[in-house]
């Protein structure tokens, strides 16, 4: 196969995930393709209304104007906003979204409780977030992805625990997280 160009919209970073892809506009905001069973497109699901959202072109996602960083799971999606907030939507069954419940959401909503945030990572069911020397992360947890000591998930934001010095950029697999720190 020869990769093709999809389409030119001055993207500047690109976040793959099972069903859908996210690309962050270098004159700010957000795109998204692909499925958008759960509203991980940034618009009510359109699996019911044919035409609704045209799965194969990229779709603006509304209120990201000054967003900085996307990321996608198997079916969410979060933006890292300019203010150091992060904002998601999509799929929610695990709490991946952060916002204290189990509800998808189709639109981008703030998650609770971060500020100065300065990265974002997101799993398959699970996010995080690196703010100053330190992670939090929220979802599933089943096999400690979450690094607070246990396997049981959060819908919302927990600590990382034991990182043993100050973190400067993080990553996230499918079910694990990483953390490169200064030392």
């Amino acid at each position: 196969n020869v990769p093709v160009r999809v389409y030119d919209f001055g993207a500047t970073q690109i976040a793959a995930g099972e069903v859908h892809t996210c690309a962050l506009q270098s004159g700010g905001g957000v795109r998204c393709w692909g499925s958008n069973l759960w509203g991980q497109l940034g618009h009510p699901p359109s699996y019911d209304i044919p035409g609704l959202i045209d799965p194969t072109k990229p779709v603006q996602v509304p209120d990201l104007a000054d967003a900085i960083q996307v990321v996608v799971g198997i079916g969410h999606s979060c933006a890292l906003m300019g203010n150091g907030t992060v904002r998601c939507w999509g799929w929610n069954a695990r709490g991946q979204l952060g916002l204290g419940d189990t509800l998808n959401r189709d639109t981008p909503v703030e998650v609770p409780g971060l500020a100065g945030v300065e990265e974002i990572a997101a799993g398959a069911v699970h996010t995080c977030a690196r703010i100053g020397g330190s992670i939090k992360c929220w979802g599933n947890n089943f096999y400690g992805q979450l690094g607070n000591g246990t396997s049981t998930g959060s819908l919302t934001p927990v600590d990382v625990v034991g990182l043993g010095g100050p973190v400067v950029a993080i990553a996230a697999g499918g079910a694990s997280t990483c953390a490169l720190t200064s030392a």
